[in-house]
């Protein structure tokens, strides 16, 4: 019998990005299928008074959010993950800051289109 499981993540989030590793190691023991949605931290943080280093990167943080999104919409469920993995490996083992950078990149690697949604 077949499992399944919902994984919310933030591409920009270190700790979304260490449990959905996970999440891969244990679907090489376990018979889960796994369904990747994206989320905005920048949504879930809109309004409340953060610090301003932090503050700066929720603002950066919409365009991975808006690509993956828009990837989803253009060419189906089954690019989230890949792109996922392609922007994560990027920022968070990669240290890529620059999260332009980061998503052209994971753009290219999955074989998408670059015309990407504008970030702020």
């Amino acid at each position: 019998m077949t499992d399944k499981a919902d994984f919310w993540f933030d591409p920009i989030c270190p700790w979304a990005w260490m449990t959905s590793r996970w999440m891969g190691e244990v679907q090489q023991v376990r018979d889960v299928e796994v369904e990747w949605h994206v989320m905005s931290l920048a949504v879930l943080n809109e309004g409340r008074d953060l610090p301003e280093k932090y503050r700066d990167m929720m603002d950066r943080a919409w365009l991975p959010v808006r690509v993956v999104t828009a990837a989803k919409e253009q060419h189906g469920q089954q690019v989230v993950k890949p792109l996922y993995d392609a922007i994560g490996t990027r920022i968070h083992p990669g240290g890529e800051e620059d999260y332009r950078v980061a998503v052209a990149g994971a753009l290219e690697e999955v074989g998408l289109p670059a015309e990407a949604p504008r970030g702020r």
